[in-house]
């Protein structure tokens, strides 16, 4: 198992956009889903990832390595203050993870390119998100005596 975490809930602090919220939640042996949502602080300009991310343990079971895709959406301001223009596409990740108790580091490059509506076509960021662990992976339970069955 390469993640000791079934949920956990962040600060995302990179290049681009600043901080942002990350919700990531295991959905597979291997597999995570995230969920990482830049608020308008910035640049005027709100954003949406989810991201379906494929984990590889390294060393020990607490650090992995990562590669992942999905979809992202930006709402950004137009000539009119109170009309929004979205702009949608797909986003790729690569990174890698360190889980230390109840923290979880990791750090990643996130491109994403945008197909409906976008402005930008092609966009890139860095950065690192830390996360607290709000549901823990069970333990498996070793059958000591696997002859009594």
């Amino acid at each position: 198992m390469c993640q000791s975490y079934r949920t956990a809930v962040g600060i995302r602090l990179g290049t681009g956009a600043g901080a942002a919220l990350s919700v990531q939640q295991k959905v597979a042996k291997y597999s995570t889903i995230e969920g990482i949502f830049h608020p308008s602080f910035k640049d005027n300009i709100s954003s949406l990832d989810l991201i379906y991310k494929q984990h590889y343990k390294i060393l020990v079971k607490r650090v992995n390595i990562y590669l992942g895709a999905g979809l992202h959406k930006d709402w950004r301001p137009t000539n009119h203050q109170s009309e929004k223009k979205a702009d949608a596409g797909f986003v790729g990740i690569i990174g890698g993870e360190v889980t230390l108790k109840k923290m979880n580091v990791s750090w990643d490059y996130k491109p994403s390119i945008n197909v409906l509506k976008g402005e930008n076509h092609l966009a890139h960021q860095s950065a690192i998100t830390l996360r607290l662990i709000i549901v823990k992976q069970r333990k498996k339970k070793i059958k000591w005596r696997f002859w009594k069955e």
